[in-house]
């Protein structure tokens, strides 16, 4: 009988649920701070006080223009009169050129004088919200939280510097307060420090996740005024390079030094019905209200000078923990981290310990491991886009934790199978079963190609010819950690904000390498062993798990197999930690753990429906075109369901949605209705003529009262077409590539309508489709039945559709349209 047979399985179990446990407190440590009640002291910020106001103003939907807008404006406007804070309105006309988009927006400030000498710190918060959603996080929660704020500091001796307390319009609509703001108010110039509160979700903690170029002194300042910092530089790359903005994204873009913060958990609520008040957690306020007043408190009273010629990397280490430093030591850190590898690995090559070959044998079959988990996962994610019924995948979003939990233990499951087989020394039959259950799941998803079968027969001959005899733990250890060591030479370069998730999980998972070096015979087995492991993999389990989690909020189901190879990145430094937990009974954890993967994976995908906390989206738009007369009820589901029924019948027809949308190439489901269409805009020409070889083409545009934008596709014709709005600055139009047209957009158009200054060459005729919308819903002339309690309205609006055509020459007596 082998000698090792006797010996108990449970050391393994006491591993892995060390691990889990870890894992699980790294997420307990990791939540939004508790709610400070009405009764807490006047000079303390409670979110239950500031929840009051979100009663006020998160009761219905809020965009721009919307009457439901100029209410919540209103209502800010005298709860500051009532504050004392001499609120001023910044109602303006405004117009982006990159975005090609305008509107007439009011912006609500307050300002708080200083002892000092006038510098300011800004705080500030949107007030609009997207058509779809009633906005109590995105972004009622910095509106309340910027009123008790107020309220809070009322009851605290005055500051040195100056407090801007700023409520911007237009967030929604291309970020129009704030560029406002900056081109116009006054007290731009004075600003020294932006503070800006967003949601990209209804609860989790506030974090840190984007500042101003050369942040080190403001991240110095941030961690010394703030009792509980939390953020990460991670989260700093990660969003620059998403196509999403907020309201700091002008400041920065200003020069300006900032601290932008948000909360994004429940992402799924964002930006629709689900963004309301029942679902949004006050525990986020709290967190976002504690950060904000240690910050005012503290820097309020800072002349400090927060420009710094140097980025800092920082994250948070164990719950509140906070660690930064500046970019400039990040290289040098990761090449003492490198050599200290190196050394580790040269020593465990001179003691016999490690084998070179075989070091960079499981170098490359850590590679390969990656490569099945990617792979693996991909295929997973479009076999559920394949045949979840009805192609409806917004169950799965509102149950995306217990299929990242099901998909993450799948995967530890599997790559710590596929450790065991390694250090064991691997069959043809085992090295063949590994690369052909992800070609399985390959094929059952559709992406089959005979590619894919060499890949895999190649996966196989490798596995089997390069570890058919055993490999040592330490050997399979050392190939995934340089690895580790290769990213983290590359984020130190490229990315360094992410460097510090390669370098310090490295260099703690270094410890009980070198011990094993160092020490004389074995030390895999034992207690103490067992134990350093555990401790060595603190800041792995805690930092990476709730960083993975973050990522994958953030991104959403679609990054899921980015979400899972980087898990499987992880199980490299948990090579030894696989030893232990499959010395004896090899199959069971990781059965076990697959096992309760797919439980959760499965009961995640096999829900039953939609309920009234997490509801199905769905459209109706009612359209008219002023050319052919012709009205629908169009919708851009997929299906007719039980509510849409009601408006398309249950065989509805197919129409190209271009005969509505110039630039729209989609076919959607319609019904063509008998009632009412939708008035049309007056364009009026003010003036035609000629001026210095330009034709020079005012129009006045007036819409129907109910419009929340107008849409104007302008023909390209020959040369440049200037447009000047009102008085505001001329701008070159610029066409959108492969459409031949220019595309402005304004929103909330005054009742008095807009004026169109229009520049183009001599003798050119100019024309344009547009399109007028009512964001509000459907006519209530439809007599509809009301969405039930599981349903929710997704870009439900009514729209008029024309062309105007101004002939070649100009026609200075051309009667209103």
């Amino acid at each position: 009988m082998p000698k090792n047979s006797k010996q108990s399985p449970w050391p393994g179990f006491a591993m892995a649920i060390a691990i889990l446990l870890t894992v699980s407190l790294s997420y307990v440590m990791n939540r939004p701070p508790a709610v400070v009640p009405v009764q807490a002291p006047e000079e303390v910020f409670s979110a239950q006080r500031a929840a009051w106001h979100l009663e006020q103003i998160a009761n219905e939907r809020n965009p721009i223009g919307s009457p439901a807008n100029e209410r919540v404006r209103r209502y800010i406007f005298e709860q500051l009169e009532l504050l004392g804070a001499a609120p001023q309105l910044q109602i303006q006309e405004v117009f982006d050129p990159v975005g090609q988009r305008a509107a007439t927006l009011g912006n609500v400030l307050a300002r708080i004088p200083g002892t000092g000498g006038g510098q300011a710190i800004l705080i500030m918060g949107h007030y609009d919200t997207v058509a779809d959603a009633y906005g109590a996080s995105d972004n009622g929660s910095a509106v309340v939280t910027m009123l008790e704020l107020i309220r809070m500091l009322g009851h605290h001796p005055p500051l040195s510097n100056d407090l801007v307390f700023f409520f911007p319009d237009g967030e929604e609509v291309g970020l129009l307060g704030a560029r406002a703001f900056l081109a116009d108010h006054p007290w731009a110039t004075d600003v020294d420090l932006v503070i800006n509160l967003e949601a990209r979700g209804t609860k989790g903690q506030s974090i840190l996740f984007e500042t101003g170029s050369g942040n080190l002194e403001t991240i110095r300042a941030y961690s010394r005024a703030v009792p509980f910092p939390t953020g990460n530089s991670l989260a700093v790359e990660v969003y620059n390079r998403m196509p999403t903005s907020t309201d700091f994204t002008v400041f920065r873009a200003a020069g300006y030094q900032g601290l932008n913060f948000a909360y994004i958990d429940n992402g799924f609520d964002y930006h629709t019905g689900g963004d309301n008040i029942e679902n949004t957690d006050l525990r986020s306020i709290q967190h976002h209200g504690e950060h904000v007043a240690a910050l005012i408190l503290s820097l309020g009273n800072d002349g400090a000078d927060r420009v710094s010629e140097q980025d800092a990397v920082y994250f948070n280490t164990l719950g509140y923990g906070f660690v930064y430093y500046p970019y400039g030591r990040v290289a040098a850190t990761s090449l003492l981290v490198a050599l200290l590898t190196l050394a580790l690995t040269g020593l465990g090559i001179f003691r016999k310990k490690i084998d070179p070959l075989k070091l960079l044998c499981a170098l490359a079959s850590f590679g390969i491991l990656l490569l099945l988990l990617y792979a693996g996962s991909g295929a997973t994610g479009r076999i559920l886009q394949n045949n979840f019924p009805g192609g409806d995948f917004r169950l799965l979003e509102y149950n995306h934790r217990g299929i990242l939990l099901g998909l993450v233990l799948l995967s530890w499951g599997f790559s710590t199978i596929y450790f065991r087989l390694l250090t064991r020394g691997i069959r043809a039959r085992e090295a063949f079963a590994l690369p052909a259950a992800v070609l399985a799941l390959l094929v059952w998803s559709g992406q089959f190609h005979w590619l894919m079968v060499m890949a895999g027969l190649g996966v196989w001959a490798w596995l089997w010819l390069a570890h058919r005899k055993p490999s040592a733990t330490w050997e399979l250890t050392s190939g995934a950690i340089m690895a580790w060591v290769g990213l983290m030479i590359f984020s130190s370069f490229s990315v360094k904000g992410a460097s510090f998730l390669f370098t310090w999980p490295l260099l703690f998972s270094l410890l009980p390498m070198g011990v094993a070096m160092l020490a004389r015979g074995k030390m895999e087995d034992g207690l103490p062993m067992g134990i350093l492991l555990l401790v060595s993999a603190i800041p792995l389990l805690s930092w990476f798990a709730i960083l993975l989690y973050l990522f994958h909020v953030a991104m959403g189901l679609q990054a899921m197999a980015i979400t899972i190879t980087a898990a499987g990145l992880a199980t490299g430094l948990l090579i030894p930690h696989s030893g232990i937990m499959t010395r004896q009974r090899p199959w069971l954890i990781p059965g076990l753990l697959m096992g309760g993967g797919l439980v959760f994976f499965l009961t995640a995908t096999l829900v039953t429906g939609y309920d009234q906390r997490h509801r199905k989206e769905n459209n109706i738009m009612y359209v008219s075109s002023d050319i052919t007369g012709e009205t629908y009820w169009i919708s851009l589901d997929s299906e007719v369901d039980e509510w849409t029924e009601q408006f398309l019948g249950t065989e509805p027809d197919t129409i190209d949605l271009g005969a509505f949308f110039p630039l729209s190439t989609r076919k959607v489901l319609a019904r063509q209705t008998s009632t009412p269409a939708i008035p049309p805009p007056s364009v009026r020409v003010l003036s035609d003529r000629v001026e210095q070889g330009r034709r020079e083409l005012s129009l006045e545009v007036v819409p129907r009262k109910e419009a929340s934008r107008l849409v104007f596709y302008f023909d390209s014709g020959e040369g440049q077409t200037g447009l000047q709005i009102g008085d505001l600055k001329r701008h070159v139009l610029r066409p959108r590539p492969g459409s031949g047209r220019a595309v402005l957009t304004y929103f909330a158009p005054p009742e008095a309508g807009i004026t169109l200054n229009i520049s183009t060459g001599e003798g050119q005729p100019v024309g344009f489709w547009y399109t007028v919308h009512d964001d509000t819903g459907v006519p209530a002339f439809a007599g509809h039945k009301e969405r039930p309690p599981h349903m929710m309205r997704k870009g439900d609006q009514s729209v008029i559709s024309g062309y105007v055509l101004f002939e070649q020459s100009p026609t200075p007596n051309v009667p209103p349209r």
